[in-house]
Order: structure tokens, then sequence, then C-alpha cells
């Protein structure tokens, strides 16, 4: 969830926001959403992070490689 947080929401534009699909191109992508089969409600989870400012600076930057 930690990750949803920081490098879903703060460090992306608010209109890329989403989910990530279960397709090879959105394994690595760690700017998408995760987990989302654990989250009861999905829309609502984005609804309320949309209030989330993006916040860039390379501060929530995913480093692992």
């Amino acid at each position: 969830m930690l990750q949803n947080l920081f490098f879903a929401t703060l460090n992306t534009a608010i209109d890329k926001r989403r989910f990530s699909k279960a397709n090879p191109n959105d394994h690595r992508n760690f700017s998408l959403y995760r987990r989302q089969e654990e989250i009861r409600d999905p829309d609502g989870f984005l609804d309320k992070l949309r209030a989330v400012p993006f916040v860039n600076g390379g501060l929530f930057e995913c480093l692992d490689d």
C-alpha cells in the first residue's frame, strides 16, 4: 500500500494515475497502483486520491533496479 501512496500517487500526474493491468508492460512500472484485488472499492480509492497533489522532483522516485 505504501508503494501506491508514494510512487503511484505523489510521483504520478493526476490524469495518469491508474491500476496496473496483468500484462508484462506494467510489471516493472512503479507509477501504477498495485493490489487492486485487495481494495474493497477500487474506484472510490482512485476518487479519493485525485485530491492528493502531484509532488514530483525525484523525492518519491522508485530507485529499485
